[in-house]
């Protein structure tokens, strides 16, 4: 307990009969709340992910479901106040003596400042990628004209020589 809380880290279980689950304060932190919520259900998580990641979020569930595997994935949620932050979860499927699944045990995480670094690298690395292209023009249109002025040059310096020469 005292590792998830230094880790920031929500943990839940959700009995996948009932659709209920039993959470940390953490977790319910996580999605907005300051308290713990009296209940919690996979159709209340369902509503506070983002519209735009609902179906495929719900599509992975229901694939680890009925495959009895692991459930991660990352996906933006929508708190009450309206904010928008990205968690990262993983749950694990646990199963009865006949071999079906009866409960998932999982953590979720706030990744909300890594998605935001992550679109700066982004970001950096478009405006480099830009620069760089600006510097191979740059760079063409000074070997360009550093040809021009090689070769417009050549004949005028064939003829100082010349001069030179004779004056020797």
């Amino acid at each position: 307990r005292l590792a998830l809380e230094a880790a920031q880290i929500g943990d839940w279980e959700l009995d996948l009969v009932t659709q209920t689950a039993r959470r940390s304060l953490r977790h319910d932190q996580i999605f907005g709340y300051a308290e713990l919520l009296p209940e919690w259900s996979y159709p209340l998580f369902l509503k506070h992910v983002h519209p735009e990641d609902r179906a495929r979020v719900d599509h992975a569930f229901q694939e680890s479901v009925a495959a009895g595997r692991d459930w991660y994935f990352e996906c933006r949620i929508i708190r009450p106040d309206k904010t928008v932050r990205w968690i990262w979860a993983r749950g694990s499927i646990f199963k009865d003596n006949s071999g079906q699944p009866t409960d998932m045990l999982g953590m979720v995480v706030d990744i909300t400042e890594r998605k935001a670094a992550e679109a700066a690298i982004q970001r950096l690395n478009a405006e480099l990628h830009h620069r760089a292209t600006q510097l191979e023009e740059a760079n063409k249109e000074l070997e360009s004209f550093s040809y021009s002025v090689s070769h417009d040059l050549r004949s005028p310096l064939r003829g100082i020589d010349g001069f030179t020469q004779a004056l020797e």
